[in-house]
């Protein structure tokens, strides 16, 4: 695709981004920075605002075409920390390393500094973002009753029979799922084929 037809689609997508946000309730705006977690934009670190509408979650780049928008029902937790938190959190730093983070924190500025992280269930994946706001709290709470207000979708619904066997099946082998559990479950599975 030759990058002018590249720039014409991420015009469109911008528009349709904020027809998008304009046919929402807004519940929280501000200035973000965005750390990395979405798979359509790169982890470098961008500036931009966040809203939260009664749709879901939108960021938009300043002075970029880029943008991007998590539907409220996609959401699975929400979440304010300071940098503190998140240093301490082996299992969050395990996340966003995987996710391709690269930030380090300065000691001096793990207090001051405040992060809003949302998870969100997409493609049958499960993604973290991560944006530094001071307005973190804020955010989070908006979110949270934004999700609160609607009926939360189950996110195992959105996956196969298949990824389900396969994920009781590894909940078998660490023993979270006794034999007859797990053999229940299978027949259920099994029988929505």
């Amino acid at each position: 695709m030759k990058w002018l037809d590249r720039i014409r689609i991420k015009k469109q997508n911008k528009m349709n981004f904020q027809e998008m946000l304009k046919s929402g309730t807004l519940a929280a705006y501000g200035r973000a920075k965005y750390l990395g977690g979405h798979p359509e934009l790169d982890v470098a670190e961008k500036s931009g605002e966040l809203s939260v509408t009664s749709l879901g979650l939108f960021f938009n780049v300043y002075r970029s075409l880029d943008s991007f928008f998590v539907a409220k029902d996609k959401i699975l937790l929400v979440e304010s920390q300071t940098g503190e938190q998140i240093a301490q959190n082996g299992d969050l730093a395990r996340r966003l390393a995987m996710n391709g983070f690269a930030f380090a924190f300065k000691t001096d500025l793990l207090e001051k500094q405040i992060f809003l992280t949302v998870s969100y269930y997409e493609d049958g994946y499960e993604n973290m973002l991560l944006f530094e706001t001071q307005a973190a709290n804020r955010f989070a709470t908006a979110l949270a009753e934004v999700i609160q207000d609607s009926p939360q979708s189950d996110s195992k619904s959105s996956l196969s029979p298949f990824e389900l066997l396969k994920q009781i099946s590894e909940l078998r082998a660490t023993g979270v799922l006794s034999a007859e559990e797990f053999a229940a479950k299978k027949k259920d599975l099994l029988s929505r084929i």
